[in-house]
């Protein structure tokens, strides 16, 4: 807020005291930035009949001179101060604060939504301007600036500035290829079928009075379980697209001169890019201008259009899993000695089946393989008219840098990756051995059979092979360009 008073009482009060009566003027009391906008922190309001005068501060550089525009500058600020003398000897001001500034930064100021700005060479928004691209908007009126408040207005020109340095180089490319298409995955393998359970051994049977019991039956060896399914291979990725052809340029260079530079020979620069498809077809055309100083370089380049990358590989389905091997089946109990006749043994229990072996898994798809990438599209065709003095074509020739690169070859695809091996069936589970028969007249009990073994687990399958990466594509062709004193204008 001191820096806005000193810039107010330095620049503007002397030209109120020659137009304004001798008393003092009532000036709004200096606030803190710390302190909380109250509730008489509203903005002055002031009708067209009540200013008696409009003043306006334009911003400076940062050494004090007086500000420039170029045409791609975009989102300036302006004006430093916006200030008015009302009829009754009132000093209203505002420093324009950003729209995003806190609140007390607009403690009873100017509402700067009051104070409206505009120009024939760019628009305002927020109270930035953003000039216009076209470079000869402003050759010979520079950037005028309109402010308007309370029925009064002030005219401003900025001047343009045509350094070089303050444009971004003219580089184009044409479009990119399309990426192609990703390979489908693998099919997964199917699950082996679980082995047949094996069947249950047979009772003994009961022995007659003073006669041992029969052995019981062994059990049912459990059947193998079933192999799994191998996985399908992987898809391969379809090839990338080619790059369009980078814009043929036409470029134009010639003399231009303007009031704000009165001893310079300027140089004035057209850029009309067509932009086309790789068969041929026109996809539009671009017209840029630059103003520079002479001799000051720079670079407007012409790029095919990259290819497109290619596509990836589907990866290998996984392996189907084994099947569980058949349950051993259950020996059969031992037949009790018949009572009534003497000692008598009981039957022996049968033995319990072994359990049936587990399917190995089913190997994994191999990964499908990556394409390869498309081609570069050719850099466009460039002619470079120069028009004026042999010393002008000269000096442009040397400075200016115009350049037909060919695009790059698109990357190659991703290979896919195998698929999973599938997991081994787990062996079936041994039956239980059966239970020896009862004894009789003080003969021995028959024995347990034994159980079975459990079988043997799958092995798993083997994991797919991962695909191949596509190459890369080849690059395109440089595109011709060529330099032309004088011939056909624009």
């Amino acid at each position: 807020m001191s820096r806005v008073r000193r810039i107010l009482f330095g620049a503007i009060l002397p030209l109120a005291w020659a137009c304004m009566p001798a008393e003092r003027p009532r000036l709004p009391p200096l606030l803190p930035l710390t302190m909380p906008p109250g509730g008489a922190a509203t903005p002055p309001v002031l009708g067209e009949g009540e200013v008696a005068q409009l003043l306006v501060l334009p911003r400076r550089t940062e050494s004090g001179g007086p500000l420039g525009i170029a045409a791609e500058q975009q989102g300036l600020r302006l004006l430093d101060l916006v200030a008015v003398f009302s009829r009754d000897g009132r000093l209203e001001f505002s420093d324009l604060p950003p729209v995003n500034a806190k609140a007390v930064l607009r403690y009873e100021k100017l509402d700067e939504a009051s104070v409206e700005m505009s120009s024939a060479q760019g628009r305002f928004q927020d109270g930035a301007f953003f000039p216009v691209a076209n470079v000869l908007a402003a050759l010979d009126s520079g950037y005028v600036v309109e402010v308007r408040f309370g029925g009064r207005s002030r005219r401003i020109v900025f001047r343009p500035l045509y350094d070089a340095a303050l444009y971004a180089p003219f580089v184009r490319s044409g479009r990119e290829g399309e990426a192609g298409a990703a390979g489908v995955p693998g099919s997964a393998g199917e699950t082996g079928r679980a082995g047949r359970d094996g069947q249950d051994g047979k009772d003994g049977e009961r022995g007659k009075p003073g006669q041992d019991g029969a052995d019981g039956e062994a059990g049912g060896a459990g059947g193998a379980g079933g192999r799994g399914g191998d996985g399908g291979p992987g898809g391969p990725g379809g090839r990338g697209g080619a790059g369009a052809p980078g814009p043929t340029l036409r470029v134009e260079a010639r003399p231009i001169y303007s009031k704000f530079y009165p001893d310079e020979e300027l140089v004035f620069v057209q850029v009309i890019a067509e932009y086309r498809e790789r068969g041929g077809g026109s996809l539009g055309v671009e017209t840029k201008n630059y103003i520079f100083h002479p001799r000051q370089a720079f670079l407007i380049r012409t790029i095919g259009g990259s290819g497109g990358e290619g596509g990836s590989g589907g990866d290998g389905g996984p392996g189907g899993d084994g099947g569980r091997g058949g349950h051993g089946g259950r020996g059969g109990d031992g037949g009790s000695a018949g009572a009534g006749g003497g000692a008598a043994n009981g039957g022996r229990g049968g033995d319990g089946g072994h359990g049936g072996k587990g399917g190995d898994g089913g190997h994994g798809g191999d990964g499908g393989h990556g394409a390869a990438g498309g081609p570069g599209g050719d850099g466009g065709d460039v002619e470079v008219h120069l028009f004026g003095p042999d010393s002008f074509m000269r000096g442009v020739r040397e400075t200016l840098q115009v350049e037909s690169l060919a695009g790059s070859g698109g990357v190659g695809g991703r290979g896919g990756a195998g698929g999973r091996g599938g997991n081994g069936g787990r062996g079936g589970d041994g039956g239980r051995g059966g239970s020896g028969g009862f004894s009789a007249g003080g003969g021995r009990s028959g024995s347990e059979g034994k159980d079975g073994e459990r079988g043997r687990d799958g092995k798993d399958g083997e994991r797919g092979r991962d695909g191949r990466a596509g190459p890369p594509g080849p690059p395109g062709a440089p595109g011709e360009v060529r330099w032309r004193a004088g011939g056909r204008g624009g």
